[in-house]
């Protein structure tokens, strides 16, 4: 990975280091007669969001994960934004707004809203279907992602220092320059399943454009009722994709005791979800996304390739290009990265 990054060859020499030994090492079985490159198909287009005004087609596989302006600097968004419109992927922006850099570098978007509504909210706080239309005005911003949790900290909220909030950040997050800036542990309009899918249907029909739900997994009791009011509406009631975030991924600041021990790893969580949803016929209409320290092709694969998961987006091996400076990221001041 570092020496990818630095742009240096990753071809090493002699065999693996890697202890093979350990119950529920991850093995790939090689095939007898390998595909020849001239018999290999491209991987198919996918449609997510068949019920809204302006679906969206795409046909990668791996895509970038959320990462607020703010927490990565200006070049870093900007260098992810034109790497992804180079490698033909989207950029989900994070819960931090929508900045200049994401739309100057011309790759499709994911808009996060998180629990702050940050970017697409009122004076108060609340979700604004006005802010809604003017970020889905923008050609570049594909889909919609609820963000109920994150890997790092799931159930918990944030607290973004007075001394972080600086003019250009409050205008993008459309918030109080120079004040501490609240997000709660959950969106106020969502407290049951039936209120999460009218939340959805509230910004994809602001909007027009697809949109999903993104959390960490603890128990499945609450997606078993999500399935059954989905059934009970009719499936165009159902978000258009779930992104399984792994407790595993990171962040700028959390507690450690949630980092360490809240909600379940993506190897344990993606079959799960994938299992519910082939169980109540609701798999073909919700596309599944696995995110969250999904790094070398190894990581991306073994949980995903069994279940068929439609997505990868990862972080963390992106966060690589900043990583040294989010040790300092619980600070006031952060060095740019």
């Amino acid at each position: 990975m570092y020496r990818a990054a630095k742009g240096e060859n990753n071809i090493v020499a002699f065999g693996s280091t890697r202890d093979l030994r350990p119950v529920g090492t991850v093995i790939f079985v090689n095939c007898a007669f390998p595909t020849l490159k001239r018999d290999a198909v491209d991987t198919t287009e996918v449609t997510l969001g068949p019920f809204a005004d302006a679906p969206y087609t795409t046909q990668s596989v791996f895509h970038i994960s959320g990462m607020s302006y703010g927490a990565i600097s200006k070049p870093a968004v900007l260098a992810l934004s034109n790497g992804a419109r180079q490698s033909g992927i989207w950029m989900n922006t994070g819960e931090g707004g929508l900045a200049p850099q994401h739309l100057e570098g011309g790759a499709d978007l994911v808009f996060q809203i998180g629990t702050a509504n940050y970017g697409v909210r009122d004076a108060e706080g609340n979700l604004s279907d006005e802010k809604l239309a003017a970020v889905a005005g923008h050609e570049r911003v594909r889909m919609f992602e609820i963000k109920l949790s994150q890997g790092a900290k799931p159930g918990k909220g944030g607290i973004l220092p007075a001394e972080k909030v600086t003019k250009e950040i409050a205008d993008i997050r459309l918030i109080v320059p120079g004040k501490d800036s609240i997000s709660p542990n959950r969106h106020r309009e969502v407290d049951s399943e039936s209120d999460l899918l009218d939340f959805v249907d509230r910004v994809r029909r602001v909007t027009g454009k697809p949109t999903g739900v993104k959390a960490v997994i603890g128990n499945y009791d609450w997606l078993e009722s999500l399935c059954d009011e989905i059934k009970a509406r009719g499936v165009e009631s159902a978000p258009d994709f779930i992104t399984v975030d792994s407790a595993d991924g990171g962040t700028g600041a959390a507690p450690m005791s949630l980092i360490d021990y809240m909600g379940l790893p993506i190897k344990e969580s993606l079959p799960g979800v994938v299992d519910l949803l082939n169980r109540h016929g609701l798999k073909d209409r919700i596309k599944v996304i696995a995110s969250g320290k999904l790094i070398t092709p190894a990581e991306v694969a073994g949980p995903s390739a069994p279940v068929r998961t439609s997505w990868c987006v990862p972080a963390d091996s992106c966060l690589r290009l900043v990583a040294f400076r989010l040790f300092s990221a619980t600070k006031t001041r952060v060095p740019p990265g």
